[in-house]
């Protein structure tokens, strides 16, 4: 049974919208007294759909745009620099009771953790005589396995690490520190199941390593001006990712699961993280004004803002209900271990997430970084491409690499003056 049978079925029973012909799909659930969701035209299609592929854009596209051609080049060496990528889960121990979790569904079982760190050591010793040189740290709370963190970077100098701000981290591990953030004081409070939100923002503040990833959902999303305000009183950027349902979360809802003390405490068919295409349409208001009035704090890009909270799914899926051009799936060069060093094979590094309303943007950014191809056959779609690059160099990759961004990275707000790019990406 793929994914689209699995939300077809029963979907009714909740007030779930279930899968068109074309893809464009929505799982929120409706709210019966909101009016219709006003027309809005996106020009972007999900990623691996649209014109046939093309290796590289024409370079009659850079002649008559030389600054798209710089910012092209830039582009090229935030995707070079990513890649090969080692993923890891760092450890199946958590701190905190997220409402939705997507690492600890129904199904998970811990796995045996070498507990030595030698093992850990000769392990990133391996995969790095193999080739990869980007790593990834997630599973629950890395922060919790510093050790692990530090051995890594004896040998990676690029990388991120997942976590959810309660832990300090060690100024010796190199690696960007993405940061989760599930709302402000209040939203923090009932969906992560504690008060961690100020703590977050002093461990991590004026750290020029941290990247605050802001996870928006119908919960909180109302919040995302002061939030914007926080991030920027403590000194720290951040990027907008939007609540991306699992399996099991949906599950639950559409069978009215009674709700239980840890990772579906409050949620039903009328109290959830599900964002309509309304709210989307108010964030996406919300996300122009907050991305000018602080442009070094929000890094995010305005085209591909509007193409991640655009009505419909936003990768092409297989028959099996799989994204087919998801770059965090166990290929591409991209290498993933479970927390007892054996490899992963499983769909993608968040194996219970659904593909069909996935928008988080780590993976987004991630998989059109990859997906070049599908946009190089105008001056537009380049320029779509080139802000989706970007940005995941923002995210992905220190500011101080000099290799990839010279004197310094470019804001996102303004990334087109920075470079003198005349061709705007189509809204």
């Amino acid at each position: 049974m793929t994914a689209l049978d699995i939300y077809a079925r029963e979907a009714r029973h909740v007030g779930l919208s279930g899968p068109s012909e074309n893809n464009a799909t929505s799982f929120a659930v409706r709210d019966p007294g909101a009016s219709e969701t006003p027309e809005v035209e996106f020009h972007r299609p999900p990623i691996g759909e649209g014109s046939a592929p093309l290796a590289t854009p024409a370079p009659s596209i850079f002649k008559a745009d030389p600054g798209l051609g710089d910012a092209y080049e830039v582009a090229r060496r935030v995707r070079r620099a990513v890649r090969p990528v080692l993923t890891v889960e760092a450890t199946s121990t958590c701190n905190l009771l997220c409402e939705g979790c997507f690492y600890f569904h129904d199904d998970f079982e811990p796995l045996d953790e070498p507990e030595q760190v030698e093992v850990w050591r000769a392990f990133f010793q391996h995969r790095y005589d193999e080739g990869d040189r980007y790593a990834v740290f997630h599973g629950a709370e890395p922060a919790l396995k510093q050790d692990r963190l530090l051995a890594a970077g004896e040998l990676f100098s690029r990388g991120i690490v997942y976590t959810n701000g309660t832990i300090r981290m060690s100024p010796d591990i190199p690696f960007v520190r993405c940061v989760s953030i599930w709302g402000d004081e209040h939203s923090t409070t009932k969906i992560r199941g504690a008060g961690v939100y100020r703590k977050a923002l002093r461990n991590f503040e004026n750290d020029d390593k941290a990247r605050f990833s802001v996870v928006v959902n119908a919960q909180n999303y109302r919040s995302l001006p002061q939030i914007a305000e926080d991030m920027h009183a403590a000194g720290v950027s951040a990027t907008i990712s939007y609540f991306s349902p699992s399996f099991s979360y949906m599950e639950k809802i559409r069978a009215a699961a009674p709700n239980d003390r840890r990772f579906f405490r409050f949620s039903n068919a009328k109290d959830n993280m599900l964002l309509s295409p309304e709210e989307f349409a108010r964030i996406r208001d919300m996300m122009d004004e907050l991305t000018a009035k602080y442009p070094d704090t929000v890094i995010q890009g305005r085209a591909f803002n509007d193409w991640l909270t655009a009505p419909g799914g936003r990768y092409e899926l297989g028959e099996d209900g799989v994204a087919g051009m998801c770059a965090v799936r166990p290929r591409f060069g991209h290498e993933m271990y479970a927390t007892d060093l054996k490899p992963i094979r499983e769909k993608c590094a968040l194996a219970d997430n659904d593909c069909t309303e996935c928008r988080v943007t780590q993976v987004a950014t991630t998989s059109l970084l990859h997906g070049l191809k599908y946009y190089a056959s105008s001056a537009e779609d380049v320029a779509f491409w080139v802000e989706c690059a970007l940005q995941a160099g923002r995210v992905f990759l220190r500011d101080d690499d000099t290799e990839v961004w010279g004197e310094g990275p470019p804001s996102m707000h303004d990334w087109r003056e920075h470079f003198g790019v005349l061709t705007p990406p189509p809204r």
